[in-house]
């Protein structure tokens, strides 16, 4: 989800940019110029920040959406799926 707002804003920012390297020397174009550009600096800083975060939580983002797999081994009848049903059929919080 995070990559996917990251997108929209660099996409964003992009469209700012070409219009000013297209457009900034543009005498008509009065309201395309280098502030344009200095606007993007904070939106660019916050999707850094954002995707510093992102990336420093340790994967525990992956683990919430994904889950993880658990494997009960033992011998027959050594009492995995009581154990199974114990895990899982209780709401742990």
């Amino acid at each position: 989800m995070v990559i996917y707002l990251c997108r929209e804003v660099l996409i964003k920012c992009l469209a700012h940019t070409e219009a000013v390297i297209d457009f900034g020397d543009d005498d008509r174009e009065g309201d395309i110029n280098d502030d344009a550009m200095y606007a993007l600096i904070p939106k660019v800083t916050i999707l850094r920040d954002q995707l510093k975060t992102h990336l420093l939580d340790g994967r525990r983002g992956e683990l919430v959406r994904e889950g993880i797999r658990i494997a009960l081994i033992g011998p027959p009848n050594a009492g995995m799926y009581s154990k199974y049903s114990e895990l899982f059929t209780h709401n742990y919080v």
